[in-house]
């Protein structure tokens, strides 16, 4: 787990059988460089779930069960918005996610929880190291999930019925508290 604002809270809830990693530098960076941080443990099977992003159980149930190795959750239903994780899809296949994807070309939005085999997990390792390097440390994983795609591919796997939500927000998070997201 890696840690930013609040990491005595999260080492507290989370408990003694967990390796933290700590992103000291978290209010000057993004999600990229905290996975950069934790590059070391992305040499075997890895599920990335972003922490503002709250979502039924069956969904990461869904992501798991997926054969492929390398796998990304997606909620195909809009419409779709300019701005936010849009992903375009082929053959059930990602072939770009990232907030960059007009509304117009997206098919669907990145709910944010990914699972990558070994073989993609070390892509994506190499990937985030040289985006880091470059300078680029205020983006996100997904910004490195190209290689991914390139090498190994990604499957995306529909969770449209499912319930999920993004909390950016101290109004996203008394809205989340009305839900009953189990």
């Amino acid at each position: 787990v890696v840690t930013g604002f609040a990491a005595d809270l999260v080492r507290k809830v989370g408990g003694d059988g967990i390796t933290y990693v700590h992103n000291e530098d978290y209010l000057s960076t993004n999600s990229i460089y905290s996975l950069f941080l934790a590059r070391q443990f992305l040499g075997s099977d890895v599920l990335l779930m972003n922490c503002d992003i709250l979502a039924e159980r069956e969904i990461l149930r869904s992501l798991l069960e997926e054969e492929f190795p390398n796998a990304v959750a997606v909620d195909f239903r809009g419409p779709f918005t300019d701005g936010e994780m849009n992903v375009k899809v082929s053959n059930g296949y990602v072939i770009e996610i990232c907030k960059d994807v007009p509304a117009a070309d997206a098919c669907g939005y990145s709910v944010q929880y990914a699972k990558f085999g070994k073989e993609g997990a070390e892509t994506l390792a190499d990937e985030i190291t040289r985006l880091v390097r470059t300078g680029c440390i205020d983006g996100f994983p997904s910004d490195a999930y190209g290689a991914v795609i390139a090498r190994q591919g990604i499957k995306a796997v529909d969770v449209g019925e499912r319930t999920w939500f993004e909390i950016d927000t101290p109004e996203d998070f008394a809205e989340v508290l009305s839900l009953n997201i189990t």
